[in-house]
C-alpha cells in the first residue's frame, strides 16, 4: 500500500513535469534555432549564387579585354602594312633616281659631243661656227630645262620621303599611345583585384564568424546533453524503487540510449562540417594565394583598349556595389546568426535551470511514483522527435557540404580561366611590343636610306652644275676666237684694200711724176707698218686658238673624270641597295626568331624542368627555337633558349631569370 502511494505520487509528478511550460518552451527553441539555420543556409546559399555572378561578370569582361587585344594586334598589322607601303615607295624612288641618273649620262655624252663639235669648229674657223655655236646654244638651254625639271623631280621626291618618315613617327606616336591605354588598364585591373581580395578577406571573416556560432551551438547542446545525461540518472535511480512496468523502464532506457546516440551522431556530423568549412576556408586562402601569386606574375602582361576603359570600370563598380550589397546581407545573416547563438546560448541556460528543478522534484517524489507507463511513452515520443531532429540537421549539413563543394569548383575554375586569359595576354603584348620594334627598326633604315639618297643627288647635282659651267666656258671661249677671227679676216681685208689703193696710187704718181721720192718712201713705209700690224693679229689670233684647244682638251678631261665619278656613284646606290636589302631580310629574320621565342614556355610546378619548342615566320623568313626551364619555388624560375634563322642561318641565344613577389 505503502508502495502503491509512492508509485502515484511519482507518476503525478513526472507527468506535471512533462507538461509543464519549460519542455514545452525547450522544444519550440530547438525549432525556432532549426529555422533560423535553415534562413542561415539559404542566405549563405545566396552570397555564393552573388559571388558566382560577380565571377562571371569579371570572366566576361576579360573575355572583352581579350576582344580589344585582338582589336590592337590588327591595328599594329595596319601600322606595320603602312610601314611596308613606305617601304615600297622608296624603292619606286630609287627606281626614279636611276632613270634620273640615266638621263644625266645621255645629257653628258650630247655635252661631249657639243664640245667636240665646238673644237672642230674652233679649229676651222669657218663661217659655220656661229651657225654651230647658236645650235650648241639652244642645245644647252634644252638641257638647262631638263636638269630643271630633273631638280623638280628630285625635290618632289625628297618631299615623299619627309611624307614616309612623318608617317613613321606617327605610327610610333599610336604605339606609345597604345602603351598608355595598356597602362591605364593595368590600373584599373589592380583596382578591380584589390576589391576582389577585399571581398575575399570579408567573406572569410564571416564564414569564421559563423563557424563560431556553430562552435558556441556545439557548447550549448553539450551542455543539454550533460542536463539530458544527469536526468537519466536520475530516471535510472527512480526505477530501482518502482514496482511493476519493468518492460516501460527498459524500453524508456532504450529510447534514451537512442537519444544518446543521435546527440552523439549531431555532435559527429557537426565537427564533420566544421572540418569541411575548415577545408573549404583553406581552400579559399589557397586559391587567394594562388591567385595573388599569378596576378602579381602577370600584371604587366594584362591589355585592354581605350573605348573600353570606361564600360569595364563601370562593370567594376557595378561589381563592387553587388559585392557590398552581398557584404550587408552577410552582415545581417551573421547578425541573425549571433542573435541564434544568444537565444540557444538562453534556452540552455533555462534549460538547465529547468532541468536542475526538474532533477529535485524527481529526487522528491521519487519515492511516490506509481506505475511510468506515460514517462515511457513520452520518453519514446521525445526520442522519435530527438532522431528527426537529428536526421534534419544531417541532411542540412549534407547541402551545406555540397554548396562548399560547388563554391570550391567555381573558385577553381575561375582561376583556370583567369591563367588561361593572363597567359594569352601576355603572348599577345609580347607580340605587339616586337611587332612595335620591328617597325622602328624599319623606320631607321627607311631614314637612313632616305638621308644617304638626298645626299647621293645633292653631290650629283653639283656636278652636273660643274659640267655646265665648263660647257658654258667652252661656248664663251669658242665665241671669243670666233669674234677674233672675224676681226682678224676684216682687218686683214681692209689692209689688202689699202695695199691695193698704194699700189694704185703708186703707179698714178710713178706715171704721172707728180709726188716726190720722199711721199713715196713715207707712204711704203706706212703701208709696211701696217702689213706688219697684220702679220702681228694673225699670230695673236694663232694663239688664242691655240690656247682654245687647251682648254676645250681640259673640258674633255673634266668630263670624262665626272663620268668616272658618276659610275662610282651608280655602283655605291647598287651596293647600298644591296645592303639594305640584305638588311631587311635579317630584319624579317629576327622578327621570325622573336616569334619562335615567344612562343616558348614556362615551367607553372614547383621542382618541375620543362624542354619547349617553337616556330615563327615574319615577312616570308621562318626560324626554329628550342628552351628549358626550372621552376625552384613558388617565387624562382630560370630559362635559357636558342633560336635558328633559316633564311639566313643566324643564330641567336638568351637566358634569363624571374622572381615572382
Amino acid at each position: 500500500m505503502k508502495n502503491t502511494a509512492k508509485l502515484t505520487l511519482l507518476t503525478a509528478s513526472i507527468t506535471a513535469i512533462l507538461s509543464a511550460p519549460a519542455m514545452a518552451t525547450n522544444a519550440d527553441d530547438i525549432g525556432g534555432i532549426n529555422f533560423k539555420l535553415d534562413q542561415t543556409n539559404q542566405r549563405i546559399e545566396g552570397v555564393n549564387n552573388n559571388a558566382n555572378l560577380g565571377i562571371n561578370t569579371v570572366s566576361s569582361h576579360l573575355k572583352v579585354t581579350n576582344a580589344q587585344v585582338a582589336s590592337n594586334q590588327h591595328l599594329l598589322n595596319s601600322v606595320e602594312n603602312g610601314v611596308k607601303s613606305n617601304t615600297n615607295n622608296i624603292y619606286h624612288l630609287e627606281q626614279q633616281i636611276h632613270v634620273n641618273e640615266s638621263a644625266i649620262y645621255s645629257q653628258m655624252d650630247d655635252n661631249k659631243a657639243a664640245s667636240n663639235q665646238l673644237t672642230m669648229h674652233a679649229l676651222q674657223m669657218s663661217a659655220q661656227n656661229r651657225q654651230d655655236n647658236a645650235d650648241q646654244q639652244k642645245t644647252i638651254d634644252e638641257n638647262h630645262a631638263r636638269l630643271s625639271n630633273q631638280e623638280m623631280t628630285i625635290n618632289d621626291q625628297s618631299g615623299r620621303i619627309h611624307t614616309a618618315e612623318q608617317d613613321s613617327q606617327h605610327a610610333l606616336g599610336a604605339i606609345a599611345t597604345m602603351d598608355k591605354s595598356i597602362t591605364a588598364i593595368n590600373d584599373h585591373t589592380a583596382k578591380a583585384e584589390a576589391s576582389i581580395q577585399a571581398f575575399a578577406s570579408r567573406t572569410t571573416d564571416s564564414i569564421k564568424a559563423n563557424t563560431q556560432i556553430g562552435l558556441d551551438a556545439q557548447v550549448a547542446a553539450a551542455s543539454a546533453q550533460s542536463t539530458a545525461s544527469k536526468n537519466t540518472s536520475g530516471i535510472v535511480n527512480n526505477a530501482k524503487d518502482i514496482e511493476g512496468n519493468t518492460q516501460i523502464g527498459l524500453d524508456a532506457q532504450v529510447a534514451a540510449v537512442n537519444a544518446q546516440s543521435s546527440a552523439s551522431k549531431n555532435s559527429s556530423d557537426i565537427a564533420l562540417a566544421n572540418e569541411h568549412t575548415a577545408q573549404a576556408e583553406a581552400s579559399i586562402q589557397s586559391f587567394a594565394g594562388r591567385a595573388t601569386d599569378s596576378i602579381n606574375s602577370n600584371t604587366a602582361a594584362i591589355t585592354a583598349a581605350n573605348d573600353h576603359t570606361a564600360k569595364a570600370e563601370a562593370s567594376i563598380q557595378a561589381f563592387a556595389g553587388r559585392a557590398t550589397d552581398s557584404i550587408n546581407s552577410n552582415s545581417t545573416a551573421i547578425a541573425d546568426n549571433t542573435q541564434i547563438g544568444l537565444d540557444a546560448q538562453v534556452a540552455a541556460v533555462n534549460a538547465q535551470s529547468t532541468a536542475s528543478k526538474n532533477t529535485s522534484d524527481i529526487a522528491n517524489n521519487a519515492k511516490d511514483i506509481e506505475g511510468n507507463t506515460q514517462i515511457g511513452l513520452d520518453a519514446q515520443v521525445a526520442a522519435a522527435n530527438a532522431q528527426s531532429s537529428a536526421s534534419k540537421n544531417s541532411s542540412d549539413i549534407a547541402l551545406a557540404n555540397e554548396h562548399t563543394a560547388k563554391a570550391e569548383a567555381s573558385i577553381q575554375a575561375f582561376a583556370g580561366r583567369a591563367t588561361d586569359s593572363i597567359n594569352s595576354n601576355s603572348t599577345a603584348i609580347a607580340d605587339n611590343t616586337q611587332i612595335g620594334l620591328d617597325a622602328q627598326v624599319a623606320a631607321a633604315s627607311a631614314q637612313s636610306t632616305a638621308s644617304k639618297n638626298i645626299s647621293d643627288i645633292a653631290n650629283n647635282a653639283k656636278d652636273i652644275e660643274g659640267n655646265t659651267q665648263i660647257g658654258l666656258d667652252a661656248q664663251v671661249a669658242a665665241a671669243n676666237a670666233q669674234s677674233s677671227a672675224s676681226k682678224n679676216s676684216s682687218d686683214i681685208a681692209i689692209n689688202a684694200e689699202g695695199i691695193a689703193q698704194n699700189e694704185s696710187k703708186t703707179e698714178v704718181n710713178a706715171e704721172s711724176n707728180q709726188l716726190t721720192r720722199n711721199e713715196a718712201a713715207q707712204v711704203i713705209t706706212a703701208n709696211a707698218h701696217a702689213i706688219q700690224s697684220n702679220y702681228d693679229d694673225v699670230y695673236a689670233v694663232r694663239g688664242q686658238t691655240r690656247s682654245n684647244t687647251t682648254q676645250i682638251a681640259n673640258n674633255a678631261q673634266d668630263i670624262h673624270q665626272n663620268r668616272v665619278d658618276i659610275n662610282k656613284n651608280t655602283a655605291d646606290i647598287k651596293d647600298l641597295r644591296s645592303d639594305l636589302e640584305e638588311q631587311a631580310k635579317q630584319t624579317a629574320g629576327i622578327g621570325a626568331m622573336a616569334m619562335a621565342t615567344s612562343n616558348l614556355v614556362m615551367p607553372y610546378s614547383v621542382g618541375k624542368f620543362s624542354v619547349t619548342a617553337g616556330v615563327g615566320n615574319y615577312d616570308s623568313e621562318s626560324a626554329i627555337a628550342v628552351g628549358s626551364g626550372y621552376r625552384f619555388d613558388d617565387h624562382l624560375t630560370v630559362r635559357a633558349n636558342a633560336a635558328y634563322e633559316t633564311g639566313s642561318e643566324n643564330v641567336g641565344i638568351g637566358a634569363g631569370v624571374g622572381y615572382e613577389f
